[in-house]
């Protein structure tokens, strides 16, 4: 048995908010949501000493001002590559890139939970 549930939660005050709203949340005024998705399964295995209860549940948290701030470094390394010309643009470019590139896993993170209980 599963079962899926998506919803959006302030990050600030912990509301339940419009899942599509990209506007901040209007209890508290955060731009900071966590989007989660929760997928709780339950499993249920006899043997001669009992039942083992297994729950797990996943979500994704976001964080939007990491995910500006990726978006900005990325046009900014672009454009200076483009108008900064020369060897000192494009290299100033290509570091503004790695750096980006690195930043861009730390703006979405899965979180997975798992209980398990024997009775």
């Amino acid at each position: 048995m599963s079962d899926v549930k998506s919803s959006t939660y302030c990050n600030g005050c912990k509301k339940q908010l419009v899942s599509n709203s990209q506007a901040p949340c209007p209890y508290c005024g955060s731009l900071k949501k966590d989007q989660r998705v929760e997928v709780e399964e339950l499993v249920l295995v006899s043997d001669a000493g009992g039942v083992l209860l297994k729950t797990r549940k996943e979500y994704y948290n976001e964080n939007p001002i990491l995910k500006w701030i990726v978006i900005i470094i990325t046009l900014v390394a672009v454009f200076i590559g483009a108008v900064g010309g020369g060897l000192v643009g494009l290299i100033f470019g290509l570091i503004l890139g790695i750096i980006s590139y690195f930043l861009s896993p730390f703006v979405r993170e899965k979180i997975i939970e798992i209980h398990e209980s024997q009775t």
